[in-house]
């Protein structure tokens, strides 16, 4: 009784890392260390120390940063960024050719017939219909022509990816049923086909073979 002021709790030498569950503290064993950066708890504080690790912290989940100490909670990763591994105080930003939904835990490529030539984005940009990119994880926008080619059902068969404002390209597969398969080929779709077209392009591993894809 008598005093005029109230001491500070001090971790390690400094006043911020340290601090009471509320208010009315009669005693330093009230002091507690707060959540470092990368982590929280329910109030903020941790349960003790070892050296300079704060305990009873738990680290921020994939998907998630926190830059602040005396946290509650982690905040979710922005759409363009994310968060691969526990504890981050930052998200990471995703690279041109990339992209990552909110609480994203890695950038995932563009497809074909997709690009996006900005980072920290949680989309990428589709090419014109009947066009495509040459490979996934395009930054730039040159989408070139595919030639649409007819097939009967159950039909795969080779075409060609024209270069842009040329005819001829390198090989690509033609697939009648990208949806389900088609067929015997793991079909990844390349490019929207326009109104009234009823097959699908689609490109496959296979076709690595002949320098593309």
């Amino acid at each position: 009784s008598g005093q005029t002021s109230c001491d500070t709790c001090i971790f390690s030498g400094d006043p911020s890392l340290s601090g009471t569950s509320g208010v009315g503290s009669a005693s330093a064993a009230d002091c507690r260390p707060v959540c470092l950066p990368g982590t929280y708890s329910s109030e903020g504080l941790g349960t003790g120390a070892s050296g300079a690790t704060v305990l009873g912290c738990a680290p921020c989940p994939a998907g998630t940063s926190q830059k602040a100490r005396r946290s509650t909670a982690c905040d979710s990763c922005a759409g363009g960024k994310y968060a691969s591994t526990e504890g981050l105080e930052e998200c990471l930003s995703c690279d041109p050719g990339r992209y990552s939904a909110p609480g994203g835990t890695a950038c995932e490529e563009c497809d074909y017939g997709t690009y996006q030539p900005l980072s920290e984005q949680q989309q990428c940009v589709s090419c014109p219909s009947l066009q495509t990119t040459t490979s996934r994880g395009s930054a730039s926008g040159t989408c070139v022509k595919v030639n649409s080619v007819s097939l009967a059902l159950g039909d795969n068969s080779l075409g060609a990816l024209g270069a842009p404002g040329g005819d001829a390209g390198a090989p690509v597969v033609f697939a009648n049923d990208v949806a389900n398969g088609g067929g015997a080929f793991a079909n990844v779709r390349l490019a929207s086909v326009a109104a009234g077209y009823t097959h699908s392009v689609a490109v496959t591993d296979a076709m690595k073979g002949y320098g593309w894809g």
